[in-house]
C-alpha cells in the first residue's frame, strides 16, 4: 500500500520545498519550472507533492496538500487525469510524448485547479524536440503547469532555461540517507551507514 505523504513527510530539501510553498500561499505559482539535481534526489517526489498541494480540495492557497481527500489519494496512486508524469521510453524522451503532452494542454483541467505535467530526464531530449518544448514554454495555456526534472543545466538548451524557473536540490546529508535507509529499507545501521556514504547524498541511487 503507498503511504500517505505530503511536503511535511519529505527528507530535506528544505529550501525547494519553502519557494514552491511561499509561491502557493502567496498565488504566484509561474507555469514551468526547472528542477535541477542529480539523479534520485527526490525531485520527481518533489514535484508530485506540488501537484498535490495545487490540487488538494482542501481549499486553494494552502501550503501543503491534506492527503486525505480523493484528489490527493488519485495523485498517490497516478490516477488523476490532471496530473501526468512523462518518463523516458529507453535511453530519451521521444517526440510522441512531448506532442501528447501539447495535445492533452489544450484542454483546460477534468478534476483539479491545474495541469500538471512533470517531465523527468529534460536534459536528455534531441534538440529538435527541446525546440518542440519550447513553443510550450513560450505560450502557456492558463490553468498549466511544467516541471522539468533534469541532473545538469548544461544540457538543457538556454532559450529552456531562460522560460523556466530553475530550482537547485543539493545532495541530501549523509546522516539523513542513512536513517532513511534503516527506517524506509530495515537495514543494518552499519550498512546503512556505509551505503548513505557510498549515494553522493541520493537515496534513489
Amino acid at each position: 500500500l503507498l503511504k500517505p505523504m505530503s511536503f511535511k513527510d519529505l527528507m530535506g530539501h528544505e529550501r525547494p520545498i519553502n519557494l514552491l510553498q511561499r509561491a502557493i500561499a502567496q498565488d504566484k505559482v509561474v507555469h514551468s519550472y526547472l528542477f535541477l539535481g542529480n539523479e534520485g534526489i527526490g525531485k520527481s517526489l518533489v514535484a508530485l507533492q506540488f501537484a498535490k498541494a495545487l490540487n488538494c480540495l482542501e481549499g486553494e492557497n494552502k501550503p501543503d496538500a491534506c492527503d486525505r481527500c480523493l484528489s490527493c489519494k488519485k495523485i498517490d496512486h497516478h490516477l488523476h487525469p490532471d496530473v501526468s508524469l512523462i518518463e523516458p521510453e529507453g535511453q530519451t524522451i521521444k517526440v510522441d510524448q512531448v506532442r501528447e503532452m501539447q495535445r492533452a494542454l489544450a484542454y483546460r483541467p477534468y478534476e483539479g485547479r491545474r495541469r500538471v505535467f512533470i517531465l523527468t530526464a529534460a536534459d536528455r531530449m534531441a534538440p529538435n524536440m527541446s525546440n518542440t518544448l519550447l513553443k510550450t514554454l513560450e505560450e502557456p495555456p492558463l490553468h498549466t503547469l511544467i516541471i522539468l526534472l533534469a541532473n545538469s543545466p548544461k544540457w538543457v538548451l538556454p532559450t529552456i532555461l531562460s522560460r523556466c524557473q530553475s530550482i537547485r536540490f543539493n545532495p541530501l546529508p549523509s546522516h539523513l540517507v542513512s536513517d532513511w535507509l534503516a527506517k524506509e529499507k530495515g537495514l543494518e545501521e552499519k550498512e546503512a551507514h556505509l551505503l548513505a556514504s557510498l549515494s553522493e547524498g541520493s537515496p534513489g541511487k
